[in-house]
């Protein structure tokens, strides 16, 4: 992932704006956040794991 200037990280911060989040874990502590105040206008959601809503996310495998 470097080589694309990518991170990954164990915690979110949920006063930053993100451009795109991406969950790939199914942990409860990730289920209940508020991923739309995370996220900038026009931001994008994707859930890897197909543990959230498919009304919460913009795609899922």
């Amino acid at each position: 992932m470097k080589a694309y200037g990518l991170q990954s990280g164990t915690t979110i911060d949920t006063t930053k704006k993100y451009v795109a989040i991406i969950i790939a874990v199914g942990h409860a502590a990730f289920l209940n956040l508020d991923y739309d105040s995370m996220l900038i206008e026009n931001g994008v959601l994707f859930d890897v794991k197909g543990v959230l809503e498919m009304d919460r996310v913009d795609g899922r495998l």
